[in-house]
């Protein structure tokens, strides 16, 4: 199985519905081991609701993201998400020093 990076990917949404994929689980499932409702993970990856710091830690845990895919994930958690304007200008700011963005 080939293995999937987070950095071929310039949207956490999308990248977490092709981890779902990669991995053969189901959302509902998924929901389960992070401990939330499979709704909640449905509106996040239809975009809308946003992803909780809590519910993306949990997830990252169950993807076994390193702490570098994890920060990268964030800030496109941040630049998709962000409360204000300020916060996404950062998040695109913190993403363009990874040179695989």
């Amino acid at each position: 199985m080939n293995q999937l990076s987070v950095f071929d990917f310039r949207g956490y949404r999308d990248f977490l519905k092709a981890w779902l994929q990669h991995e053969g689980k189901s959302l509902r499932q998924v929901a389960g081991e992070a401990g939330v409702t499979a709704s909640f993970l449905s509106q996040v990856l239809s975009a809308k609701r946003s992803m909780t710091p809590g519910v993306f830690q949990k997830l990252t845990i169950l993807m076994k993201l390193a702490p570098r895919e994890q920060e990268f994930l964030w800030l496109m958690v941040e630049l998709s998400d962000g409360e204000s304007i300020d916060v996404r200008e950062k998040a695109f700011k913190d993403l363009s020093k990874f040179k695989e963005y």
